[in-house]
């Protein structure tokens, strides 16, 4: 399974969610698993929840991800037409969801491209201008602004997407090359989270907000990260700034992570095995997904405090800005993907994975 189809349209099948409460500490945690009658799935990721509680992720059943839209009213299986496989990672809180896909096998050098779909608007693919080897979209805000990141010759770049107008992000927080930036979640102020590589290879998390990059690592406080930063990294924020993501331990496992401002909480499955939170919304309930002892990967729903203060920074929406760039840049996936899989693959096995 990935961490991170055949029909047009999405297509409501008999897919089931298993919900099971696990005894554990504060905050409150519900696993998450779909279930397809006569179909084996190999393990089940939440990636992004909006206001009203509608979940997307993806499931892998024969080697193949399939994202889905839980909605509360069933499963939605989220399978872009023609494609090789489907990852479903984002929704804003008009339901419009966003996430990427492989080519099919009918195309000889398959591609990655990333993906809108909504009930009234069907699929819309999404490419950045001249990029080689794929497009990752990874989040969409309620003005309908894309974040997600891609790959030139010079590394790899996050960027937002509003319209035709594409913005690179490239955090100033290392030096040299390759780049190595991935955006991962954006809210409604255009303030965006994501992850770098400094010139070490070590990875960090970062919030992006009112023109201004800070770099964040899980601190000693919150557990037992490992030395130096060696990989902490950020994926969604609600509207208030608050970010999730997760970090490694001393013993190499990851652990969930909630970040507001300056102070930091953990967010992990009970088992004690490896975890991720990955979306947030206002009201503080939190999406992911671990990997249970035996190296199954699950979804879960958990819920933690969040408050009214912002931690924003003077935040711009991307609609409003003047100062984009308009590098349409070539992207070279072919590492970038096995790094989006070594990302969400941080401590092993998710399931992976977005």
């Amino acid at each position: 399974m990935r961490r991170s189809i055949f029909i047009f349209g999405l297509i409501f099948i008999a897919l089931t969610l298993v919900v099971t409460p696990a005894a554990r500490t504060a905050p409150s945690f519900t696993q998450l698993d779909v279930t397809l009658k006569g179909v084996s799935i190999s393990g089940t990721v939440a990636s992004a929840i909006n206001k009203s509680g509608a979940i997307v992720g993806y499931y892998t059943t024969g080697g193949v991800d399939h994202g889905f839209l839980y909605s509360g009213s069933g499963y939605t299986d989220v399978f872009y037409p023609g494609s090789g496989l489907t990852e479903a990672l984002g929704i804003n809180d008009n339901g419009v969801v966003v996430g990427f896909y492989m080519d099919g096998p009918s195309v000889t050098q398959p591609n990655f491209h990333g993906f809108t779909w909504s009930a009234t608007g069907g699929y819309k693919s999404v490419d950045v201008s001249g990029a080689t080897s794929g497009t990752f979209v990874q989040a969409i805000n309620n003005n309908g602004v894309l974040a997600g990141y891609f790959s030139d010759s010079a590394g790899s770049h996050g960027f937002t997407m509003n319209g035709s107008t594409v913005t690179k992000l490239d955090a100033p927080l290392t030096t040299g090359t390759p780049y190595f930036t991935q955006a991962w979640g954006i809210n409604t102020g255009g303030s965006v989270s994501g992850n770098y590589a400094d010139a070490n290879g070590m990875m960090h998390g970062f919030l992006y907000s009112g023109g201004k990059y800070t770099s964040f690592d899980a601190p000693t406080t919150v557990g037992t990260p490992a030395p130096g930063g060696t990989y902490t990294v950020g994926r969604g924020l609600n509207t208030n700034c608050v970010v999730v993501g997760a970090y490694a331990d001393t013993t190499g496992n990851a652990n969930g992570l909630v970040r507001q401002g300056t102070s930091y909480s953990v967010d992990d499955d009970p088992s004690g095995a490896a975890s991720e939170t990955d979306g947030i919304n206002d009201s503080g309930q939190v999406v992911g997904l671990f990997t249970d002892a035996l190296g199954n990967g699950h979804g879960f729903l958990s819920s933690v405090s969040v408050g009214t203060t912002s931690f924003c920074t003077a935040t711009t929406d991307p609609k409003k800005k003047h100062h984009h760039d308009r590098d349409h840049d070539k992207d070279h996936h072919d590492n970038d993907r096995d790094r989006h899989d070594n990302d969400r693959h941080h401590d092993g096995d998710d399931g992976d994975g977005n």
